[in-house]
């Protein structure tokens, strides 16, 4: 995201690699004031979203910036490709 976005100020980062960490996360939010989700979009992706929101109202859900996709990852790989494939058609 960071990469891909490029923002004048670097937010702070939670990385989630598994659900089971979700306690933890939520205790280490409480105090930020600015909140984005970018959690995956199948159902336990959402559930986790739901328990964000619950803990951090001010939380705001950014799955729609990689709807059809399961998380943000596929995106920007499903992206990257279609730059590649762009590239390799405009070299013939």
């Amino acid at each position: 995201w960071l990469k891909d976005k490029k923002p004048a100020v670097h937010p702070t980062v939670v990385v989630l690699n598994s659900i089971v960490q979700l306690n933890k996360a939520v205790e280490k939010i409480k105090d930020i004031q600015k909140i984005d989700l970018y959690l995956d979009n199948d159902g336990p992706g959402r559930q986790t979203t739901k328990k964000f929101m619950e803990a951090a109202p001010h939380a705001v859900d950014r799955s729609d910036q990689y709807s059809g996709f399961k998380d943000y990852n596929e995106k920007l790989k499903a992206d990257l490709q279609q730059k590649e494939l762009a590239k390799n058609s405009f070299k013939r």
